[in-house]
């Protein structure tokens, strides 16, 4: 994936970003480690639109932090979304 849309919010990755779908106990789970989002939902595309529900929400907060006010992973990812992110 490398547009995350929802409503009038539109994030684009500067590269494509590997999802990975699995079942697990009748869930479907879409998850991607760098990012540190897990989503879940009883459909494969409720976890793909919860997925990125989560990018477009982690973009636009991490957007608004300073890089004082993060540490540790916080300011691991704000940098992955402030350098590989953009909005379209």
């Amino acid at each position: 994936m490398s547009r995350f849309v929802k409503g009038a919010h539109c994030v684009v990755s500067a590269k494509p970003v590997e999802v990975t779908v699995y079942r697990d106990e009748g869930f479907f789970i879409a998850f991607n480690e760098t990012l540190q989002i897990w989503a879940a939902d009883e459909s494969a595309e409720g976890a793909i639109q919860d997925f990125t529900e989560q990018v477009l929400h982690f973009y636009f907060h991490y957007r608004k932090k300073s890089a004082d006010t993060v540490t540790g992973i916080a300011a691991k990812l704000r940098t992955i979304y402030l350098d590989h992110f953009s909005e379209a």
